[in-house]
């Protein structure tokens, strides 16, 4: 069966002005004895406070509009849940802020009237017009941000996310609505726990969002060529792959990485590169990137190929 592999990339970077000198906020930020994770791509840059990390956003909110709801250790994460005061003059008024791994990367922001977040998973909600009929995979789930957006949005989705970490979930449902969702579409979404490489469903995937990172940096499976090819066999006819490979935004636990390092030796392989194979089939093949701006005082630039496309 002839295909045509056209790699989105989607990532995020933040260019905010120089940042003030971190706040501290009493214990709220210990550090922690020891802490590994299964992180995603961070929205802001970030700073240091008593040996943890937050957010330098975050950092110019006054303190007594910053609340620590949750904070712990996971077997793959290090686990924060911060809570801005609707009273803050700043943009993150009214959201609470899921943390991952020790350098403190967000990996959810969530507000409480609102699902639009002005970050990567609003793009994530752009991929369903272009799917065929079919379930729709999220792998990397998260606390479930791209999901709700996509299920209030597209009547018909049906949605099946993998995380590896159960914590993560389990926070999801308590500081982030994810049970109440759940309640809300019991036949359109469907989570699952486990190495998310591994997911599959009968008759396959109309498309597959992929937010994989593990101690601040996309994880090394995705710079083995194999990997995307049995992500491709789980994809419909016309099936596409949407994927954020993060960027130099990203802030890893092994301070001798670079995450722009990182995105081009993952997307910019040979092996990547368009080419015409024998059996007629057209190859790995990119697009020029397209660029978005979103306002609201965060001030993400995204950039995305096309999409994974089976033919």
């Amino acid at each position: 069966m002839g295909f045509d592999v056209n790699t989105v990339k989607c990532f995020g970077r933040f260019h905010p002005t120089p940042p003030p000198k971190c706040a501290e906020k009493g214990g709220d930020f210990s550090p922690p004895r020891s802490a590994t994770g299964e992180g995603r791509n961070p929205l802001p840059s970030l700073c240091e406070t008593r040996g943890d990390k937050i957010p330098s956003l975050v950092s110019r909110i006054p303190i007594e509009h910053v609340k620590t709801l949750v904070k712990f250790k996971s077997r793959y994460n290090y686990i924060r849940v911060l809570e801005v005061s609707r009273r803050a003059d700043h943009t993150l008024a009214g959201s609470r802020l899921l943390l991952l791994d020790a350098p403190g990367n967000i990996n959810i922001i969530s507000y409480l009237f609102k699902s639009i977040t002005n970050t990567y998973f609003d793009v994530f909600a752009t991929l369903p017009p272009l799917l065929p009929p079919g379930p729709l995979g999220i792998l990397g789930f998260g606390a479930g941000s791209a999901a709700k957006l996509i299920l209030e949005t597209y009547s018909q989705i049906i949605i099946h996310g993998w995380k590896l970490d159960q914590s993560v979930i389990s926070v999801a449902r308590e500081y982030f609505g994810l049970a109440k969702m759940e309640a809300q579409y019991p036949d359109r979404l469907f989570i699952h726990i486990g190495n998310a490489l591994n997911a599959s469903i009968r008759d396959g995937f109309s498309g597959i969002l992929i937010d994989l990172f593990s101690k601040g940096v996309v994880i090394p499976e995705l710079q083995n060529p194999q990997t995307w090819y049995n992500l491709r066999k789980n994809l419909k006819r016309g099936g596409r792959i949407m994927v954020n490979v993060g960027g130099n935004c990203v802030e890893p636990e092994d301070i001798r990485k670079d995450g722009s390092v990182i995105m081009k030796e993952t997307f910019c392989p040979p092996w990547f590169r368009a080419e015409k194979g024998g059996d007629g089939d057209r190859g790995w093949e990119k697009s020029p990137p397209f660029s978005a701006h979103f306002g609201g005082g965060v001030g993400w630039n995204l950039f995305f190929f096309l999409n994974i496309k089976i033919n």
